[in-house]
């Protein structure tokens, strides 16, 4: 499933070459919340570090192969295009690229258009595309494809380019079509595996929960028992993991209905003990709540192990007593979450 949507994602984010020139690109970045120092990165290989100067703003000049980059702000790659042509500039807040990012200068259609495809493809929901019959798919594959080409007629003014790239949104939803269809049946099964052996998990359901014992964020350890008499909500997740990511918001107004309630919320983070920076830097800077722990041994920790963690975001809700509620629960995100929690805490 993970390849197929990343398959997905490049068909949603491709765009055409444009030619190639002997000059050099200046590129100009002004970016706030970013330290520094940023990177511009080509199938997965740096071709360029910039610093700050002394204006604040990260510049300099590059000599590129025509095509598509990936610029690194410490906190998230956005995919750029580059030609010896362009004297780009780039303004954003790496806070809130979605709401602030904006190109300019020669070069900057283009990118504005990229960055925001790249933004729309990230809001599609690929499960619910996967579940539709073959009409309602072609459907919803035509709405996104109009959307895509509005997108494009209001970023790249250049009929040349814009023919160009409105001929390869065509090939790229008919290549969509056949992907969803080819792998309709393979999601299925998978489906249906994942939930033969959540049938199994929960078996777990009413029987002592295994513990744990991890580092927290202030720097001390935890255990599972430091929470006996009250209900905890556990999130095993990673901060590479994107639906780990896009479950915080949802997880933080769950915590905020729940704050005066017999439960403690508490995430395991699943990173690897040399992205602990990462991890530490990320629970600052979303403020993430509860109690914020990291596993010993990534996916290999125990208490993982033990709840036959094979997959991210996973919920795990465990009773006063320390028995396992449900081994497999709902996501923040499920309207079921709540009402089970009322159930238990009203």
């Amino acid at each position: 499933m993970k390849n197929i949507i990343l398959m997905l994602l490049a068909l949603l984010c491709s765009c055409g070459s444009f030619g190639q020139t002997n000059l050099y690109a200046t590129f100009e970045a002004d970016i706030a919340n970013a330290d520094g120092p940023i990177y511009i990165s080509r199938k997965d290989k740096v071709v360029k570090k910039l610093v700050k100067n002394t204006d604040g703003v990260f510049k300099d000049t590059l000599k590129v192969e025509t095509g598509s980059y990936k610029l690194f702000d410490g906190k998230q790659n956005i995919p750029i295009s580059l030609n010896n042509k362009y004297n780009l500039k780039l303004k954003m807040d790496a806070n809130n690229v979605n709401e602030t990012i904006v190109f300019s200068g020669i070069g900057s259609e283009i990118n504005n258009y990229l960055t925001q495809s790249s933004i729309a493809s990230k809001k599609i929901d690929y499960n619910e595309l996967f579940a539709s019959d073959e009409v309602t798919l072609k459907m919803k594959l035509e709405e996104l494809k109009q959307s895509d080409i509005a997108r494009l007629d209001k970023y790249i003014l250049d009929p040349q380019l814009n023919s160009g790239i409105k001929k390869g949104i065509e090939d790229k939803y008919v290549k969509m079509l056949e992907v969803i269809k080819k792998n309709k049946e393979k999601i299925a099964l998978s489906k249906n595996e994942r939930e033969l052996k959540n049938a199994e998990l929960n078996k777990m359901n009413g029987t002592v929960s295994p513990s744990f014992n991890y580092r927290n964020y202030k720097g001390t350890k935890t255990k599972l028992e430091s929470f006996k008499g009250k209900y905890v909500f556990i999130d095993l997740w990673a901060t590479w993991c994107g639906p780990c990511v896009r479950e915080i918001p949802f997880l933080q107004k769950i915590e905020e209905r729940y704050n005066d309630k017999n439960i403690v919320f508490v995430s395991i983070s699943i990173d690897k003990q040399t992205d602990f920076k990462k991890w530490e830097t990320m629970v600052k800077e979303k403020s993430l709540g509860g109690v914020q722990l990291i596993a010993d041994n990534d996916w290999n920790s125990e208490f993982a192990k033990s709840f036959g963690v094979t997959s991210i975001p996973r919920f795990i809700l465990i009773d006063p007593s320390g028995k396992v509620v449900k081994a497999v629960a709902e996501r923040p995100s499920d309207p079921e979450l709540q009402k089970l929690l009322d159930s238990l805490l009203n």
